[in-house]
């Protein structure tokens, strides 16, 4: 089942299917919606071209098994429609989390003669089904759709005391550690094996209504839902040494708390799997009657020709609080906190653009970080910076923000992120530490001192002496330290930033002085620190810039006003129009695997060969437009195929031919 799964997850790329987007059928509460486009996805590839790679890699044979009568190699042929849109859903709640899909079909026959046939049809809400043996994950089809829903239980959920009464769910065995003996169970024999293998449930058809959850009264036996299977104990073969010696009893004793907590642990996992199996069916028949409503994304039904996929996720904030340990906080600090980061939305698309494959995004902000946001971003970079942005760069980072603004919201951020706990000590707590820092922290002038533009540039790597210690040995095992030297490859930096008030690092260089841990060299200064790495760090602090660099000849250069860098233009605008940039300059990998003596498998020297003809790796958070906060992924493939996924596709299938031969 999982197989088939992974099947139509892969081939299930879809738009428009009996003049009818499946989107229709997506609920409206869910929380989180991906379209999978094949119609785009196949404007840029040849589908014989992915068929050679699951070929390659013996996918079709791996999944259906070589004794098996089908004989499908292709995708073509597998029954769904590969130029429509596919989804894939998700709604979480605090107790369940549902994840569902849906795929267009174009052949119901070609679709029913690859299902599994040890797996029982069975027709529920009208639509032939299968399930899996938990029955957790169900399949459902008709003439046009095929469908998905599975469920997966939430941890904080079910670890909550009144809902482990409610369906009886046993405690784990705690452990002694001063005896090492479990402390709320008697030991088990030593013949007693436990068996965890779960009895396949069978799911009814679905009757309409919700799920009736009983409530116990205290002391009343608690019987768990229908379907469960009993923990079951088979014998084990005698064990000749179990009486060799006591000092194992310690050993024998963990092995019974081992063997209790695994039927501890097989028993609620039943319990869970069987209502699993309930809500799913519940929720499935919801989904169907419409009760859920359908979701009515425009930018979901009206996806462009380049877009291979999009995903849409609303109440992001709720959503991923949702997966917080809150039993680990409430243990810790005695508090259950709502982290509120003011995220209201997650939406963005996987983009074909020629030879560069991107995925540009939003986050949706709420009025109030939409506010904090303007003020901190809005920032000027030194211009100065840039030609030390040089075309042959390994890679680079660049964070252009307002120190000022950023200290004067500093004490609102905690407050809103970490200070809604009303009434605790823990709320206490943090809204005294951002009181004391809007009082004490003037914003103004340490806003002068680091103004928040900064740019660290990896120029590549360099081989050096390194000095370090070591023990050498007389005959009756007593040491002396020596000092040895070794050859390292290290990285080659610099970082800048702008600073309109040195007096606080000319105070600090002068102490450092007066301790011996500064060394000068002529204004240069070297930060005298015990790293084994070998890294040598300098400061230069010149014309308002603060120079940090393990490139001692580089800041002379700069001091003496010989250095003449011209920065890349790509490198510029990323830069420029960009608070936050981090870019990998791929092209230069090919010469850096040579110079590190790194050793690469026959497969793989022409893939990395082929590393001089990329472009940019690179990842880049925009300006605020509105009250969304955009970020972009991408990568600049070859220009030698039409684009970017032709390239992807091509350069796969010759790997795994490789790994094939």
């Amino acid at each position: 089942m999982i197989k088939l799964v992974a099947i139509l997850a892969t081939v299930g790329w879809s738009n428009i299917i009996h003049a009818q987007d499946l989107l229709k059928k997506v609920p409206e509460e869910a929380q989180v919606v991906m379209a999978m486009n094949g119609k785009a996805f196949f404007k840029h590839v040849d589908a014989a071209e992915v068929n050679k790679i699951f070929q390659n890699i013996g996918f079709f044979e791996n999944v259906f098994g070589k004794k098996n009568k089908i004989s499908k190699e292709n995708i073509q042929e597998l029954g769904l429609d590969l130029n429509s849109k596919a989804y894939i859903h998700a709604q979480i709640t605090d107790s369940v989390q549902y994840i569902g899909a849906l795929f267009p079909i174009a052949n119901v026959a070609q679709l029913e003669a690859i299902l599994p046939k040890d797996k029982k049809i069975q027709t529920v809400n009208g639509l032939k089904t299968i399930y899996t043996s938990g029955g957790d994950l169900r399949m459902s089809w008709d003439d046009n759709t095929l469908y998905f829903l599975g469920a997966v239980p939430m941890f904080n959920y079910f670890n909550r005391e009144d809902i482990r009464t409610r369906y009886g769910l046993k405690e784990n065995p705690e452990y002694n550690y001063a005896t090492a003996v479990p402390t709320t169970v008697e030991a088990y024999p030593d013949t007693v094996y436990l068996d965890t293998t779960a009895t396949a449930v069978e799911i009814p058809p679905v009757k309409q209504g919700e799920i009736e959850e009983v409530e116990f009264e205290e002391g009343e036996e608690v019987i768990p839902p229908a379907g469960v299977p009993p923990t079951r104990a088979i014998p084990m073969e005698k064990d000749e040494y179990a009486s060799v010696d006591s000092v194992l009893d310690r050993d024998e004793y963990q092995d019974d708390y081992y063997k209790e907590y695994a039927e501890v642990s097989q028993y609620n996992d039943s319990v869970k799997n069987v209502l699993m199996a309930q809500w799913v069916n519940q929720r499935f028949t919801q989904i169907l009657d419409g009760r859920t409503g359908y979701s009515k994304s425009k930018t979901l039904s009206s996806m462009k020709d380049n877009e291979l996929m999009r995903v849409e996720m609303k109440n992001f904030n709720d959503f991923y609080s949702l997966y917080y340990p809150m039993d680990l906080f409430y243990g810790t600090f005695g508090a259950k906190p709502i982290f509120d980061y003011g995220y209201e939305s997650l939406a963005g698309s996987l983009i074909v653009d020629g030879p560069q494959l991107k995925f540009v995004g939003d986050l949706g902000l709420d009025k109030e970080m939409t506010k904090y946001y303007k003020d901190i971003y809005k920032n000027k970079f030194n211009p100065k910076f840039f030609e030390f942005l040089d075309p042959n760069a390994l890679g680079f980072i660049s964070l252009n923000m307002n120190s000022e603004a950023y200290i004067k919201h500093m004490p609102s951020l905690v407050k809103k992120v970490y200070g809604n706990i009303a009434g605790d000590k823990i709320g206490s707590i943090v809204d005294l530490f951002a009181t004391i820092a809007e009082v004490t922290l003037d914003e103004k002038a340490l806003g002068k001192v680091i103004k928040g533009d900064n740019l660290f540039v990896v120029n590549g790597v360099t081989k050096q002496e390194v000095k370090y210690k070591d023990y050498e040995y007389d005959d009756d095992y007593n040491y002396t330290e020596v000092e040895r030297t070794k050859m390292e490859t290290l990285p080659q930096f610099i970082w800048m930033f702008s600073s309109d008030d040195t007096r606080i690092f000319e105070k600090i260089i002068n102490v450092g002085k007066s301790e011996n841990s500064i060394e000068d060299h002529g204004g240069i200064f070297e930060l005298k620190i015990n790293d084994r790495s070998g890294i040598k760090p300098y400061l230069l602090i010149d014309k308002g810039i603060v120079f940090l660099s393990n490139d001692l000849q580089k800041l002379k250069d700069i001091k003496s006003k010989t250095f003449r860098g011209k920065g890349d233009a790509s490198f510029v605008s990323f830069v420029k129009n960009n608070p936050v940039s981090l870019v990998f300059n791929a092209k230069q990998v090919p010469s850096l695997v040579k110079e590190l003596d790194i050793p690469i498998h026959r497969n793989m020297e022409e893939t990395i060969d082929e590393l001089s003809q990329y472009g940019n790796l690179y990842f880049v958070s925009k300006k605020l437009k509105g009250n969304n906060a955009g970020f972009e992924i991408g990568v600049d493939f070859p220009k030698t195929k039409p684009n970017a996924l032709s390239f992807m596709v091509d350069a796969i299938n010759k790997l795994t031919l490789k790994f094939k031969d």
